[in-house]
């Protein structure tokens, strides 16, 4: 998904967004696109059975294709000649480990990640809502689809915690989304929300680039699952992000399906 800088968008139209019980017209603020490059992932599902079988990745500026699946992972390579597919198997007993080929792509994806924080940390030490709202078009997306590549590379459907997985009703994939509006002013209406949100970012930033040191030592016969840190600062960073309350205290039994 790649980006560039073209103009103010004026989204100045009329919407309805729920607050509590009432429903109150929300107007829509401009919105300032900016370069913002982050990896379009999409959940692929199993046409025979219709269950999760994986994720596809396009990184930004190629038109090659990753597949990431819960067994069997594949590398798409478009040429002039057309397409080259190579194929990277898993043993069943191990399909539940990170290997190498998907450590080198998350780690790919987890740059993509960390500048991503990087450039919210800075828009909202700056106060610039108008390139927040612009974001929140594309950033909301991104960290559902993470979530579901981490579960293709663990075979598991939890591979992390509930608290990091994000209600699709909480955003919309659109420029002029009144939920992006109600969650922008609800930061600006709030200081401590912008400090708590900041430091969220910078502190998953942090885990993130801990456990790039280790998916970049992994082995075929080693594992290298998220540390408990980086799930904590995923966790948090979701919550302050969409102001959500904590998961209700289940137990979740994280199986494999292998």
């Amino acid at each position: 998904m790649r980006v560039r800088f073209l103009c103010l968008l004026s989204a100045c139209s009329f919407a309805y967004a729920q607050f509590g019980d009432e429903n109150k017209a929300l107007q829509l603020q401009p919105r300032e696109e900016f370069s913002l490059d982050l990896p379009k992932i999409s959940v692929c599902v199993d046409d025979e059975t219709q269950e999760f079988s994986g994720v596809r990745i396009t990184m930004p500026g190629s038109d090659d294709q990753i597949f990431i699946g819960m067994f069997d992972d594949m590398y798409i390579k478009y040429t002039s000649s057309g397409r080259e597919k190579v194929l990277y198997r898993e043993l069943p007993e191990k399909a539940g480990f990170i290997s190498k080929f998907e450590a080198k792509n998350i780690i790919k994806i987890d740059k993509y990640f960390i500048s991503g924080l990087e450039i919210l940390e800075n828009l909202l030490q700056k106060n610039n809502w108008a390139r927040c709202l612009y974001l929140d078009a594309y950033f909301p997306h991104f960290l559902c689809s993470y979530y579901s590549l981490i579960c293709a590379a663990r075979n598991s459907d939890c591979a992390l915690p509930i608290g990091a997985r994000i209600p699709e009703k909480e955003f919309d994939i659109s420029l002029n989304s009144p939920k992006s509006d109600a969650r922008i002013n609800r930061w600006r209406a709030s200081p401590d929300t912008i400090i708590k949100l900041r430091i969220a970012c910078k502190e998953l930033g942090h885990q993130l680039k801990l456990w790039e040191k280790n998916l970049d030592k992994v082995k075929d016969n080693e594992d290298a699952p998220p540390p408990k840190e980086l799930e904590e600062a995923l966790v948090g960073f979701v919550r302050v992000y969409f102001n959500l309350k904590p998961s209700s205290p289940i137990v979740l039994k994280r199986t494999r399906s292998y």
